[in-house]
């Protein structure tokens, strides 16, 4: 029951990084020219690494990645655009604080992700090599850079 679990957990996981990844790329896209663009690009970055790592983690414990859970949270990103993908961020900041709220709560599930992989680091060997502690005070960093930017377009969105 417990692989399974893991399994399912992990790939839950991998497709909240493809959501995510789609996401952000689209925001850097629309911020173009703009300070946000280079924060999003670099976010993107942190989160396709993090998102690497945990390929290779569900590689080493031979768990494979669920297409339809990755297609799905593609789809869901993609349908989430009538809501959260504004054409501009000047023309639509509600929107931008929606997505970066949106952002927000799902690297705090990666933080959490990263915590409870630490906790049975401790007593199974297959999760050797991993610095989860690291990679949760990344999550941590990203969350604060992005309630930075959540807070920013609060002022904005709701003046």
């Amino acid at each position: 029951m417990g692989d399974k679990n893991l399994n399912i957990y992990l790939n839950d996981h991998l497709a909240g990084s493809v959501a995510a990844l789609e996401l952000v790329e689209y925001l850097a896209k629309i911020s173009s020219g703009t300070a946000l663009e280079g924060f999003f690009k670099n976010l993107f970055n942190d989160i396709q690494t993090d998102q690497d790592t945990l390929k290779e983690l569900m590689s080493r414990l031979g768990i494979e990645q669920s297409k339809l859970r990755k297609v799905t949270a593609w789809f869901m990103e993609k349908a989430s655009a009538v809501k959260m993908h504004p054409n501009s961020l000047e023309s639509d900041p509600m929107s931008l604080l929606q997505a970066l709220e949106a952002l927000q709560l799902g690297i705090t599930g990666k933080k959490g992700l990263w915590r409870a992989l630490a906790t049975m680091a401790s007593s199974d060997q297959r999760f050797d090599g991993f610095n989860f502690t690291a990679l949760e005070t990344r999550a941590e960093e990203q969350i604060g850079m992005v309630g930075a930017q959540c807070l920013t377009a609060a002022i904005h969105a709701l003046r």
